[in-house]
């Protein structure tokens, strides 16, 4: 009697064992995706109930805010671009003597606050008005838009990701200086962004556009427009600092004591419409915001773009923190020499063939 007890109880503990296994894969993924679903929650709640809130505060209260309200709100996307941000700092002091003393913890603290305000930025541009901008933003060196238009030449606004460079569309705008904007795709067509994501960018981008006054020229759409825009002594911001796949589309300037591989479209625009470059700088300082605008005047597209990477670099090397880019820096920057024997070519690099396609 005992042993077919015995028995039993052995049958039941095997199928118990089997049951268990057979169930773990379904209990984990159910975990997973209950994770997954809280996050994704939390995240649509910080853009649509959190920093919507936020944003009605007095200005400098919410600014003061906003870091401390989205610390605590960060999904796996973000802390991965932490650690990544972090990363790039460590490859730049490892093959170079450039920032050498610079703490990559604190710098990456430092830049959460950057961007914690840039995003807030994004809900106040809907009622965002000039007397705002007269408040809170500071635009020096304007007479370079002046200039160009008494030349009757377009300009091109190089921005880096430096900073709140949204502001400085919105900000000249609603100062009586109509800017274009070029940027990626916020629709589906960009399928790097989450859905909360797409609905945050969408709806920023749709108020910024009415801040800026001029035209959103979004990449992948028929450069035709951007060109004409140009050459009727319009004005384009573009952020320049961005990564090319395509070794053909590359143009190679010094940066940051190495080399730095960055799309070549605007050369091209620049050639075609003779638009005069302007380097746009957009500082964050707490809840004000430093616009500096500097005059690029060389004799060649190509020698504009290497000045503009120049200038870039010597604000980096000042504020790190404000980049936005030290985590792709591994993919198009390599130290003097590894990339290419002469950096500032005199013809500029093979233009694209399709109207459609500007690498910017």
């Amino acid at each position: 009697m005992k042993e077919l007890i015995a028995g039993f109880w052995r049958r039941q503990k095997y199928r118990a064992v089997i049951i268990s296994q057979r169930l773990a894969p379904l209990v984990r993924k159910a975990g997973v995706g209950a994770r997954i679903l809280w996050l994704e929650t939390r995240k649509w709640f910080k853009h649509l109930v959190l920093l919507p809130l936020l944003a009605r505060f007095p200005a400098r209260l919410a600014y003061r805010l906003a870091g401390c309200c989205t610390r605590g709100w960060k999904p796996p996307c973000e802390l991965e671009w932490r650690a990544n941000y972090r990363a790039g700092i460590v490859h730049l002091q490892q093959r170079s003597s450039m920032l050498a003393s610079l703490d990559p913890v604190e710098t990456v603290r430092c830049h959460d606050e950057v961007l914690a305000h840039d995003v807030l930025d994004g809900y106040r541009f809907a009622r965002l008005s000039a007397a705002d901008v007269h408040a809170r933003v500071r635009i020096e060196g304007i007479e370079a838009l002046d200039a160009a238009s008494r030349a009757g030449r377009g300009v091109v606004l190089c921005m880096g990701h430096f900073g709140r460079t949204a502001m400085l569309g919105a900000s000249l705008g609603l100062s009586g200086y109509p800017v274009g904007m070029l940027t990626n795709a916020t629709d589906r067509s960009n399928t790097v962004l989450s859905a909360a994501d797409r609905a945050m960018l969408t709806r920023k981008m749709n108020d910024l556009s009415r801040a800026v006054g001029g035209p959103w020229i979004k990449t992948g759409s028929n450069t035709r427009t951007l060109i004409a825009h140009l050459k009727t002594g319009g004005r384009v911001c573009a952020t320049a600092d961005l990564y090319e796949a395509n070794p053909a589309n590359r143009f190679f300037a010094p940066f940051l004591g190495g080399i730095l591989a960055v799309p070549n479209g605007l050369l091209r625009v620049a050639r075609s419409t003779n638009a005069a470059f302007v380097y746009g700088r957009a500082r964050s300082a707490g809840e004000r915001v430093e616009i500096q605008l500097t005059p690029i005047d060389e004799a060649t597209p190509e020698a504009c773009f290497a000045e503009y990477l120049r200038l870039l670099s010597a604000d980096i090397e000042k504020e790190p923190w404000q980049w936005w880019l030290w985590g792709m820096l591994p993919a198009f920057w390599e130290t003097a020499g590894s990339i290419i024997e002469k950096p500032v070519p005199e013809t500029g690099n093979p233009v694209v063939s399709s109207d459609n396609d500007l690498p910017v």
